[in-house]
C-alpha cells in the first residue's frame, strides 16, 4: 500500500462502524507505521480492502 491508498483508506474509515474502525486500529497496532510510500505487508492491505469492501455486513452493531 502506497501513501495515496492510506489517504484514501484513512478518508472511508469515517464511514465504517465504531467497531469495525476499533478492529482496523487494532489490526494497525501490529503493523510498521507508513513512512511516505514504503509498502506495508500483504495481508494488511488485503484486511483494509476486505473491510472497507464489506462495510454493509460489519456496520451492524
Amino acid at each position: 500500500m502506497y501513501a495515496s491508498q492510506a489517504i484514501f483508506l484513512e478518508k472511508a474509515e469515517h464511514q465504517l462502524a465504531p467497531t469495525t474502525r476499533k478492529f482496523l486500529e487494532i489490526v494497525r497496532s501490529f503493523c510498521p507505521p507508513l513512512e511516505g510510500d514504503k509498502a506495508i505487508g500483504e495481508e494488511t492491505e488485503a484486511l483494509a480492502h476486505y473491510l472497507l469492501s464489506s462495510n454493509d455486513i460489519l456496520s451492524i452493531e
